[in-house]
């Protein structure tokens, strides 16, 4: 992949986005990187982050939303592969040459976390759940279906379009990519948890589950 683009959805990450980004320009160039600021309060400055685009929703539309806007923006630029991570540091930025390598043979490719005891307990039980439905249901054979450090080439981008503006985003861009038969590897990557209360919850889970079901029929 020669051009490749980093798109990060933000919402209220503060000071530690700068230092974040500054790692990621070592493997992409810096205008190669793609901040959405899903409505944050303070808002991401710009010239804080530059040379890096920052896009903005002046409103809270959900990580599905921002992830939508951009990867829009990075394919009117060129973009021949789009890298997807999370803004709060828990994906590493070294992981990324290893996820744009992998494409070279495949249409996606998929991070997977260590679901061993340094996860929070609560996660690593939803997504061994949400694993075992997804490849029952899908027969999707993925160890980290909900993990959303992933990469994928520009031309998949209309197949694995999703509507969902939420964090079930990851699981439905997983779903399309099987439905429309994309050739896909999970590739295992490290994760550093700051908070084991940060981001998805028990609720959120369960109401994956329900969307697993439905998306059955509907996609």
């Amino acid at each position: 992949m020669t051009n490749a683009f980093v798109v990060v959805p933000v919402y209220n990450e503060g000071a530690k986005l700068p230092a974040l980004l500054t790692r990621v320009s070592q493997y992409v160039p810096g205008t190669n990187i793609v901040v959405v600021d899903d409505g944050s309060a303070p808002r991401v400055e710009p010239e804080s982050v530059a040379p890096a685009k920052v896009l903005r929703h002046r409103i809270n539309l959900g990580k599905g939303m921002a992830l939508k806007t951009g990867c829009e923006y990075a394919l009117q630029k060129g973009a021949d592969a789009i890298v997807l991570m999370d803004g709060d540091g828990q994906h590493e930025p070294a992981e990324i040459p290893k996820l744009i390598e992998a494409l070279r043979e495949v249409d996606i490719v998929f991070a997977a976390r260590k679901l061993g005891h340094d996860m929070p307990s609560v996660r690593r039980m939803g997504n061994r759940v949400l694993n075992r439905s997804a490849r029952w249901l899908y027969d999707l054979d993925l160890q980290d279906i909900w993990c959303g450090y992933r990469a994928f080439r520009s031309d998949c981008f209309p197949k694995i379009t999703w509507n969902a503006d939420d964090y079930a985003v990851d699981v439905e861009m997983a779903i399309r990519a099987m439905r429309h038969q994309l050739s896909y590897r999970e590739v295992g990557i490290e994760t550093i948890y700051h908070d084991a209360y940060k981001g998805v919850t028990v609720l959120d889970g369960l109401q994956l589950l329900f969307r697993l079901l439905r998306w059955k029929f509907v996609l």
